[in-house]
């Protein structure tokens, strides 16, 4: 049993994974709330399992 009773594991394939982070950023942008803050803090936890695909893509949305 997990230590914190709130951690929920998931399968998903990579894409789907990195399809769904690149929503989570584009949700994320020009929110004042606590969204970007959420989202930035789970990018950086799985930055590792993300393909230089999806983070170029997180890139040019920023910056758009």
């Amino acid at each position: 049993m997990p230590e914190n009773e709130n951690v929920i594991s998931i399968s998903v394939n990579s894409d789907d994974f990195c399809f769904i982070c690149t929503c989570a950023v584009r949700y994320a942008l020009g929110r004042q709330s606590y969204a970007p803050s959420i989202v930035i803090s789970f990018l950086q936890e799985h930055m590792a399992q993300m393909d230089i695909r999806a983070v170029s893509a997180m890139i040019r949305e920023i910056e758009a």
